[in-house]
């Protein structure tokens, strides 16, 4: 694992290490000197790479692509990655789309691609497989999950956003008093 302490010979050589072609990375960009700004990129895989959650240099970030989805993974600030099952959560929410994002930015999972109809926007049918996928989120490091309920794969801003934040171990509205889109979609993932 990289710390803050390391020198770039250490850091650099953790990085050729997730590189190295058993992992499957592609290549990696940033400042390996400046201890900034490391992507390590898996490219297109058939299955997530095993070093895509072990601990990393802060500031940090893991894409690759998997059945049509982009999955990114950006470690919390002490370098280490929550792990929440990103081929469970590929799998439902494929259900509702074959292409979308998964990004996974410290403890906070955002999906986007889950709507298919702008008309429609987020039905709990397309949101409801994914929270369950990471239902234990205190076992996945989650603290909370965000569902873009645009047609648009990258969102015009925070207002298009169904939030839910970790309480004790299963989702909740992030509102004191849930909306009802937000009852319908923990009902129905409770239910699968």
């Amino acid at each position: 694992m990289c710390s803050v302490n390391e020198t770039p010979r250490a850091i650099r050589t953790d990085v050729k290490t997730s590189t190295h072609p058993r992992r499957r990375s592609e290549a990696f960009t940033g400042s390996i000197d400046a201890y900034t700004e490391l992507t390590i990129d898996y490219g297109e895989v058939t299955a997530l790479p095993t070093s895509l959650t072990q601990p990393s240099v802060p500031d940090s970030s893991r894409p690759s692509r998997m059945n049509g989805w982009k999955v990114t993974s950006t470690p919390k600030t002490d370098g280490r990655f929550s792990n929440p099952p990103a081929d469970q959560l590929i799998t439902a929410a494929r259900q509702a789309s074959p292409t979308g994002t998964i990004d996974l930015d410290g403890t906070t999972l955002s999906v986007t691609g889950l709507v298919t109809d702008e008309n429609k926007g987020l039905t709990p049918e397309a949101a409801a497989p994914v929270v369950h996928a990471v239902a234990d989120c205190q076992a996945a490091g989650l603290t909370t999950l965000k569902l873009n309920d645009e047609a648009k794969k990258e969102p015009s801003s925070d207002d298009h956003w169904i939030t839910f934040v970790c309480n004790n171990g299963t989702w909740a509205s992030q509102f004191d008093s849930p909306s009802p889109s937000d009852t319908e979609i923990l009902n129905k993932a409770a239910e699968l």
